[in-house]
Formats: C-alpha cells, structure tokens, sequence
C-alpha cells in the first residue's frame, strides 16, 4: 500500500520523526511539565532524578519523554532558549575579534565570516608522499636448519652481488 503524501499540516523534523502540526499544545501533565522543567534547567542531571523528585516512576518519565508530542514540546522549548541567546553569543564573538590574541582574534573573526558562508579558499595542491622502504624491526629466526656461520648475512656492507 503507497504512503499517503504529507500534508502542510505535517512536518518532518531534523531527527527524522514525523509530527502532525496542530493549533493548541499537547496537554502534557503538571508532574511531567514539573520533570521537564527540573531537566531543562539542570536543577536534576539525570531522569531518574527529576522523577523521584515529582514523584513519578522512572520508568514512565522515559517513556513519556519519548513520545513525540512530548518531543515536539521539548524541541520548541529548546529552539525558544538558542533564539534567545543568539545575540548574547553574537555580542560575544564580536568582542572576541577584538582580543589581545591574535590567536582567539582569527578564530573569531573565522568563525564570524563562515557563519556568513565566507570561507577561505581550499589550496588547489596536495603533497602525498611515498616511502618505499620497507625495514621492519625484530629478529630473525633460522628455520632453514643450516648452521649460522653457512648462512649469507641480509644486510651486510662489504658484500658483494657480483662475486657470487
């Protein structure tokens, strides 16, 4: 059976979930809005935490903060939190372009023309290089069953190839 084509009132956000768009919020409980909170914020680092803390199961504080409406909700709350530091982090890189290092002043000022799609241009060369030598340490074991003094040194300086 063919899936049936998105309508504009469903969206596909980034990590791939499909949510149907509708006017009023999901009713989400006081608990789980209260263990939301308590996570966003920080004020409890894990989840088990923030539901001992409202007075849920752990549990069922994962399973509904797997949900999509749940999801939805915490993606719009944190999209809400970035918009809303986006010129305090703006304000903050431009100071930076003014550092005394001249280290953090290119960084910034890098980082500031590529958030604008002006990047440096990428060298048009390569260096690739070849050794060809190939020299393995370790020792060398005679399986040939001929005493040491009858076998020809590998690497021996005064030998010659063409006496033998």
């Amino acid at each position: 059976m063919p899936r049936p084509a998105l309508s504009p009132e469903i969206f596909a956000p980034r990590d791939g979930v499909v949510v149907a768009k509708s006017k009023r919020k999901p009713k989400l409980s006081k608990k789980l809005r209260e263990a939301i909170n308590l996570l966003a914020t920080g004020e409890c680092k894990t989840q088990k935490a923030a539901a001992e803390r409202v007075g849920m199961s752990y549990q069922w504080l994962s399973l509904q903060l797997g949900r999509d409406e749940v999801r939805a909700v915490l993606r719009e709350r944190a999209t809400r939190s970035i918009s809303t530091a986006m010129p305090r982090a703006a304000e903050r890189i431009i100071e930076l372009m003014d550092s005394a290092s001249d280290k953090v002043s290119l960084s910034a000022a890098s980082h500031l023309l590529g958030i604008e799609g002006i990047k440096p241009a990428a060298p048009n060369h390569s260096v690739n290089i070849s050794n060809n030598v190939t020299v393995s340490a370790g020792y060398i074991l005679n399986a040939t069953g001929k005493p040491e003094a009858e076998i020809r040194p590998l690497i021996d300086a005064a030998y010659d190839v063409d006496a033998t």
